[in-house]
């Protein structure tokens, strides 16, 4: 695929029922146990333990769902989120149906590193997200030269590049020096298929505020589960 003129297939997606099965089958649980309890009482709904009135059932029931749905949503958007991949831009780390989660604590207590694969907001649509990988960060000069790429004046050992492409940097509306320098609270990123990944070659720099973490975890495919690199 050329260079130029890609599609936005590089978007990863959030599946919207990650979180759910375990906490369908742990209100589930919840539901039939509360049931059983009501229809062993009977009349009222309520029973009496250690002079300690219980909730009516379906009152438990609805408190079980509300809390279930609020610490699901605190884990997505704080802790960790899944994400699927939809397009081949990192292959082969990724490959296309891979399900990730990512670490969205970690930028509390971490900065972006070199080598680091992440999701992120796309700059020129932040409601798309994507996945690359970290290859300079803030202070970092960058040149690439048919396909190889220079970080600080030496080419990078990326071994996990198994397409490599002949592009070669010049000055450009987006990068008016060659080589050019990673500005403060930006990252520059790529992706790992490089004759077709849409990455900052052509859009430039991540700012680190839309950086949502670090992928940890691939959890399907089965064969495929592990810690990608």
């Amino acid at each position: 695929m050329p260079l130029h003129g890609r599609s936005l297939s590089d978007a990863v997606f959030v599946p919207q029922n990650w979180a759910g099965p375990p906490l369908l089958i742990e209100t589930g649980i919840r539901v039939i146990v509360t049931y059983v309890e009501h229809d062993r009482v009977g009349n009222g709904g309520r029973i009496e333990l250690a002079s300690e009135v219980v909730k009516p059932w379906w009152r438990e029931t609805i408190e079980t769902i509300v809390w279930a749905f609020a610490l699901a949503m605190v884990i997505r958007t704080f802790i960790v989120q899944a994400f699927w991949i939809p397009s081949g831009s990192m292959i082969p780390t990724l490959e296309v149906g891979d399900r990730v989660l990512v670490a969205k604590f970690w930028n509390w207590f971490f900065e972006p590193s070199r080598g680091t694969i992440y999701v992120f907001r796309y700059p020129e649509d932040r409601s798309r997200d994507f996945v690359k990988r970290i290859v300079a960060v803030p202070g970092d000069t960058v040149d690439i030269q048919e396909g190889v790429v220079y970080v600080n004046g030496s080419p990078i050992d990326e071994p996990y590049v198994k397409n490599r492409d002949h592009y070669t940097l010049r000055p450009s509306r987006i990068f008016p020096e060659s080589p050019f320098t990673v500005p403060p609270d930006s990252y520059f990123a790529m992706g790992d298929n490089r004759p077709n990944s849409q990455d900052g070659r052509f859009w430039g720099f991540v700012p680190a505020s839309d950086i949502h973490g670090p992928v940890f975890f691939r959890y399907w495919p089965l064969s495929r589960i592990g810690f990608p690199r």
